[in-house]
């Protein structure tokens, strides 16, 4: 059985419990099960799935994980262990101290110096050499899990591409200087990157946040 159905499996009898329990047939106690997101300290040994060594849990849903732009999606081992620990971006076989630092820079320092390059490089990009983008198709764009839509426009003589996130303002869009394939948006928090291989007009592009989750959004 995948995760996915293993989840709906869960939902399923979770629907059933609740309903048995309103006819006063049983009664029900609902406990920790999932783990969503990058929690880190999690510990899977010899079939005991555990978080913070506290808590027994069923599955981590590895959505965010994957869609995560500073965890590492690249298999290293021919067979999975007996005993493995996942961090908040990357996973490991042993709680040595020399492994600890490597997690504890994974998630902690590594993602601030990359906020802080790209927000400097962003600095750069507005205030000294105004590279504004020009380059994203007009029109609405949507990640699939999202209801909340992105509007791209064009205004000024110079047709300039102006982004609108849900209620915010349209804010101008600038490329970076040192990283081309990432922009921002002037007056919105967030590091955005070009997906594709288009030369000139893009219709897809990736909204970052600052601890790394990536969505991709696509022209509708």
């Amino acid at each position: 059985m995948t995760i996915f159905g293993l989840e709906c499996e869960i939902e399923s009898m979770q629907h059933i419990i609740l309903n048995e329990e309103r006819e006063g047939r049983l009664k029900s106690h609902f406990d920790f099960l999932l783990c969503e997101g990058t929690a880190g300290e999690l510990l899977w040994d010899n079939g005991l799935f555990s978080y913070k060594g506290q808590l027994e849990i069923m599955l981590y849903h590895l959505l965010n994980y994957k869609g995560n732009i500073f965890a590492n999606n690249t298999m290293k081992w021919d067979e999975i262990p007996d005993v493995f620990y996942v961090d908040k971006y990357d996973y490991r076989t042993n709680n040595s101290l020399i492994s600890r630092f490597k997690s504890q820079f994974n998630d902690n320092l590594r993602p601030k110096i990359w906020n802080f390059l790209k927000k400097t490089d962003a600095f750069i990009s507005m205030k000294v050499f105004n590279r504004t983008m020009n380059c994203i198709e007009e029109g609405e764009y949507l990640y699939y899990l999202s209801k909340m839509k992105i509007v791209i426009t064009k205004k000024d003589a110079s047709r300039v591409n102006y982004l609108k996130f849900g209620n915010s303002n349209p804010s101008r869009l600038y490329q970076l200087s040192f990283c081309k394939d990432y922009f921002f948006a002037e007056n919105l928090p967030f590091i955005f990157r070009l997906e594709g291989n288009e030369k000139h007009t893009h219709r897809k592009f990736t909204l970052i946040s600052n601890i790394g989750y990536g969505n991709i959004y696509n022209k509708i």
